[in-house]
């Protein structure tokens, strides 16, 4: 069993064997749906998010400590408005920024500015 599990929102309904998998898939004859799948990736903000608020409202994947990375890979600035450092691969925004913050609960987060998914 995986102890990092997360939720999956589904616009469709959810492929299962019992609704012919949704005639997206293919029905197997163990009762489950094989799915051809392919992962589009998008940046979501082109700047720093408004608030925090924004950014959790938003922002779905988790990054590591960019300082994990060699020197140089990424420059890192505090956005003393909204209280956000934002760390930049290559100087620019990308899907590759990383935005670190405090969350409402006291969390200490580093999301990645990426929206993912899976058609």
């Amino acid at each position: 069993d995986n102890e990092n599990w997360f939720p999956i929102n589904w616009d469709t309904s959810y492929p299962k064997a019992s609704n012919d998998c949704d005639g997206a898939c293919q029905v197997l004859e163990d009762g489950y749906c094989l799915c051809n799948t392919a992962v589009t990736q998008a940046r979501i903000f082109g700047g720093v998010p408004k608030s925090i608020s924004e950014a959790m409202s938003k922002l779905y994947v988790g990054a590591p400590d960019p300082r994990i990375y060699d020197d140089g890979i990424y420059s890192s600035t505090l956005d003393i408005d909204t209280n956000i450092t934002v760390h930049l691969k290559n100087n620019k925004f990308s899907s590759d920024t990383i935005f670190e913050f405090t969350d409402n609960k006291g969390f200490h987060r580093f999301m990645k500015n990426l929206h993912e998914e899976v058609e």
